[in-house]
Protein backbone atom coordinates (compact mmCIF):
# COMPACT_ATOMS: atom_id res chain seq x y z
CA UNK A 1 0.00 0.00 0.00
CA UNK A 2 1.20 3.71 -0.43
CA UNK A 3 2.14 5.98 2.03
CA UNK A 4 2.96 9.20 2.65
CA UNK A 5 4.94 11.05 5.10
CA UNK A 6 3.78 14.76 6.32
CA UNK A 7 6.27 16.97 8.02
CA UNK A 8 6.75 20.57 8.28
CA UNK A 9 8.11 23.65 10.63
CA UNK A 10 5.39 26.03 10.33
CA UNK A 11 1.59 26.71 9.87
CA UNK A 12 -0.11 27.31 6.76
CA UNK A 13 -1.70 29.86 5.62
CA UNK A 14 -5.09 30.22 4.23
CA UNK A 15 -3.67 29.16 0.50
CA UNK A 16 -1.43 26.57 1.79
CA UNK A 17 -3.93 24.58 3.42
CA UNK A 18 -6.10 24.53 0.50
CA UNK A 19 -3.41 23.67 -1.87
CA UNK A 20 -2.42 20.74 1.10
CA UNK A 21 -5.58 19.81 0.89
CA UNK A 22 -6.14 19.51 -3.07
CA UNK A 23 -2.62 17.57 -2.83
CA UNK A 24 -4.20 15.01 -0.55
CA UNK A 25 -6.82 14.50 -2.04
CA UNK A 26 -4.79 13.87 -5.70
CA UNK A 27 -2.82 11.81 -3.99
CA UNK A 28 -5.82 9.73 -2.47
CA UNK A 29 -7.08 9.13 -5.75
CA UNK A 30 -3.62 8.32 -7.08
CA UNK A 31 -3.99 5.51 -4.39
CA UNK A 32 -2.32 6.32 -1.18
CA UNK A 33 -3.96 5.64 1.38
CA UNK A 34 -1.66 5.50 4.49
CA UNK A 35 -0.82 8.87 6.01
CA UNK A 36 1.77 9.10 8.57
CA UNK A 37 2.38 12.19 10.67
CA UNK A 38 3.75 13.68 13.98
CA UNK A 39 2.16 15.87 16.91
CA UNK A 40 5.61 17.56 17.20
CA UNK A 41 4.73 21.27 16.60
CA UNK A 42 1.96 24.01 15.40
CA UNK A 43 1.81 22.53 11.76
CA UNK A 44 1.47 18.96 12.59
CA UNK A 45 -1.31 19.78 15.09
CA UNK A 46 -2.45 21.88 12.12
CA UNK A 47 -2.27 18.94 9.29
CA UNK A 48 -3.89 16.25 12.11
CA UNK A 49 -6.95 18.50 11.98
CA UNK A 50 -7.22 19.23 8.26
CA UNK A 51 -6.56 15.25 8.00
CA UNK A 52 -8.87 14.08 9.99
CA UNK A 53 -11.32 15.79 8.28
CA UNK A 54 -10.48 14.46 5.01
CA UNK A 55 -10.81 10.97 6.75
CA UNK A 56 -14.33 11.52 7.26
CA UNK A 57 -15.24 12.15 3.74
CA UNK A 58 -12.40 9.34 3.05
CA UNK A 59 -13.40 6.10 5.36
CA UNK A 60 -10.33 3.59 3.72
CA UNK A 61 -8.36 6.46 4.27
CA UNK A 62 -5.68 5.71 7.58
CA UNK A 63 -3.81 8.09 9.54
CA UNK A 64 -0.95 6.76 11.59
CA UNK A 65 0.71 8.76 14.40
CA UNK A 66 5.19 8.57 14.12
CA UNK A 67 6.45 8.41 17.30
CA UNK A 68 10.02 8.98 17.45
CA UNK A 69 11.29 6.45 20.01
CA UNK A 70 9.74 3.70 21.82
CA UNK A 71 11.56 4.26 24.94
CA UNK A 72 9.45 6.65 26.74
CA UNK A 73 7.96 6.08 30.22
CA UNK A 74 4.37 6.88 29.43
CA UNK A 75 1.53 4.88 27.46
CA UNK A 76 1.07 6.81 24.03
CA UNK A 77 -2.72 6.57 22.34
CA UNK A 78 -2.78 7.43 19.10
CA UNK A 79 -5.39 10.69 19.05
CA UNK A 80 -8.81 9.82 17.72
CA UNK A 81 -9.41 9.19 13.85
CA UNK A 82 -6.02 7.39 14.15
CA UNK A 83 -5.31 4.26 13.19
CA UNK A 84 -2.40 3.52 14.97
CA UNK A 85 1.06 4.13 15.92
CA UNK A 86 4.29 3.88 14.18
CA UNK A 87 7.62 3.56 15.96
CA UNK A 88 10.86 3.73 13.28
CA UNK A 89 13.20 0.83 13.91
CA UNK A 90 16.08 2.23 16.71
CA UNK A 91 19.62 2.00 16.01
CA UNK A 92 22.68 2.78 18.12
CA UNK A 93 21.95 6.98 18.46
CA UNK A 94 22.20 9.01 21.04
CA UNK A 95 18.25 10.74 22.28
CA UNK A 96 18.77 14.35 20.90
CA UNK A 97 19.11 12.65 17.09
CA UNK A 98 15.50 10.49 17.74
CA UNK A 99 13.82 12.93 15.71
CA UNK A 100 16.25 13.38 12.85
CA UNK A 101 16.34 9.68 12.59
CA UNK A 102 12.57 9.38 12.44
CA UNK A 103 12.26 11.57 9.49
CA UNK A 104 15.26 10.36 7.67
CA UNK A 105 13.75 6.47 8.29
CA UNK A 106 10.07 7.80 6.74
CA UNK A 107 11.18 10.24 3.95
CA UNK A 108 13.21 6.95 2.81
CA UNK A 109 10.31 4.79 3.60
CA UNK A 110 7.69 6.25 1.72
CA UNK A 111 6.77 6.79 -1.66
CA UNK A 112 5.39 10.35 -1.07
CA UNK A 113 6.74 13.14 1.16
CA UNK A 114 4.89 16.50 1.84
CA UNK A 115 7.26 19.03 3.13
CA UNK A 116 6.64 22.58 4.38
CA UNK A 117 9.80 24.67 5.88
CA UNK A 118 8.96 27.37 5.33
CA UNK A 119 11.88 30.07 5.89
CA UNK A 120 14.16 27.55 8.17
CA UNK A 121 17.09 27.13 5.74
CA UNK A 122 18.04 24.14 8.80
CA UNK A 123 15.68 22.36 7.26
CA UNK A 124 17.58 22.22 3.70
CA UNK A 125 19.15 18.76 4.13
CA UNK A 126 16.11 17.37 5.21
CA UNK A 127 14.20 19.24 2.40
CA UNK A 128 17.41 17.69 -0.24
CA UNK A 129 16.94 14.05 1.35
CA UNK A 130 12.75 14.78 0.53
CA UNK A 131 13.83 15.26 -3.45
CA UNK A 132 15.82 12.21 -3.47
CA UNK A 133 12.72 9.95 -2.77
CA UNK A 134 10.57 8.40 -5.29
CA UNK A 135 8.29 11.06 -5.52
CA UNK A 136 8.15 14.07 -3.21
CA UNK A 137 5.78 17.25 -3.13
CA UNK A 138 6.30 20.64 -1.52
CA UNK A 139 4.26 22.86 0.00
CA UNK A 140 5.91 25.99 0.34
Amino acid sequence: MKQCYIWGTETLNQAQAEHFTAIILQLYKDGVRDFYLTTHNKFDLQVESLMRHLKHAKKDMRLFLVVPHRKVKFQIIPPSDFDGIYFPPLEDISSDQYWEHTKKTMIRNSQYTIVHVGNHIAQKQDLELSLNTTRSILVI
